[in-house]
Formats: C-alpha cells, structure tokens, sequence
C-alpha cells in the first residue's frame, strides 16, 4: 500500500485501530481502475489480510 501511495495511486492512506477495520486508502484512481489495483495486491486475495471495497 505504501508504494502504491508513493506511485500516487493512492491519495490518502490512514491506520485505523479497530478490531474490524485497519486502515483506510482513498485512490485516486476511477472505480474499475481501483478494482484492478486492488486484485492485482499480492495482500488482498488473503482473507483476513485486506478487504478492498469500492463505492
């Protein structure tokens, strides 16, 4: 995530400390470009690891 934020894919990016959340990445990518970033992050497929949503 912390390259994906250097390569300016990601605007924003914050820890969050809860037990159902952990962070939270706004892109600035459109929604389907944002869908391939995140299916293409060796992390997300892992369950438990990282959920990516896009709304």
């Amino acid at each position: 995530m912390v390259s994906l934020r250097a390569e300016g894919a990601i605007a924003v990016l914050c820890p969050v400390l809860s037990e159902g959340l952990c962070g939270v990445a706004i892109t600035t990518q459109t929604v389907d470009q944002a869908r391939e970033t995140m299916a293409a992050d060796p992390c997300v497929p892992h369950p438990g690891w990282l959920h990516a949503d896009t709304r």
